[in-house]
């Protein structure tokens, strides 16, 4: 599955190599779920046309709002780790490998999760043939 695009793709949860990045398409941002859960998102135009500063902000925003960990990743040796607090942290390691979730179908409620408490969650949905797919991260 390592020749999708994550970024604009249909798909709703897949696997992604280790050490392996979750696009070549800079600037996106890796919203982390859980524990090696990962759902990487494109930039809006109007986004990527931004300053960094302005865009670290944004990013920052929307991780403290949602109150999860992120990644604003620049290119494949820039990246700024984002904390729920609004911490950021300037790094030369973006994300990689992992299980991904589709962000929008994630919002649109197609993937479901289960709290196992702290931040271990199953991830579950179906595919288009309509078999189910879990994501069981840290269990």
């Amino acid at each position: 599955m390592d020749n999708i695009d994550l970024l604009s793709d249909d798909y709703t949860i897949t696997t992604w190599p280790t050490g392996k990045i979750h696009s070549q398409n800079f600037p996106y941002l890796v919203i982390r779920l859980a524990f090696g859960v990962y759902s990487p998102m494109a930039m809006s135009k109007e986004a990527v046309s931004c300053d960094i500063d302005q865009l670290l902000n944004a990013c920052r925003e929307a991780s403290v709002s949602s109150g999860l960990r992120a990644c604003l990743v620049i290119n494949e040796n820039k990246c700024f780790y984002i904390e729920p607090d609004g911490k950021i942290v300037d790094n030369k390691k973006p994300p990689s490998g992992g299980s991904i979730v589709n962000w929008q179908k994630f919002l649109e409620g197609l993937i479901k999760t289960v709290d196992r408490g702290g931040d271990r969650k199953i991830f579950y949905a179906k595919d288009d043939s309509g078999k189910v797919r879990v994501v069981t991260p840290g269990v």
